[in-house]
C-alpha cells in the first residue's frame, strides 16, 4: 500500500484498452493484469502510457504509477519492470516498489 486510495477499473476507449485505470488529484494510474508476464507486457504498459498522453490527454494527470499485477513474471521482466518504474504485484508479493513519475508530454 501506498497511501493512495483510488477506485480502479478496466478504461474502453475507441482504440486503447486498458485493464487496471485510476484517477486521484494529480496521479493517474495504468496498469494490467496477466496471468503470465514476460518483456512484452511490461512494455505495453509503455506503450498504453504513451498512447493516453498523444491520444487521450484527459485521461492523464501530471503523475503516472504504473502496475502489473501477474502470477508469474520471468526475472528479466522485473528488471526492465524495475528500470521502467512499474510496480510489479506477484499474487500478493511486491517484487519492485511503486514509483509515482512525471508524465513527459
Amino acid at each position: 500500500s501506498i497511501g493512495l486510495d483510488v477506485e480502479l477499473r478496466q478504461l474502453i476507449l475507441p482504440d486503447l484498452e486498458v485493464n487496471l485505470y485510476g484517477v486521484k488529484d494529480d496521479v493517474f494510474i495504468i496498469g494490467e493484469v496477466v496471468t503470465r508476464a514476460g518483456l512484452a507486457t511490461i512494455e505495453r504498459i509503455d506503450k498504453i502510457l504513451e498512447r493516453l498522453v498523444k491520444d487521450y490527454p484527459s485521461y492523464t494527470r501530471r503523475k503516472v504509477l504504473k502496475i502489473m499485477y501477474t502470477l508469474w513474471i520471468t526475472p528479466e521482466s522485473v528488471e526492465e519492470a524495475e528500470r521502467r518504474g512499474i510496480w510489479v504485484i506477484k499474487a500478493l508479493e511486491e517484487l519492485t516498489k511503486p514509483k509515482i513519475m512525471e508524465v513527459s508530454s
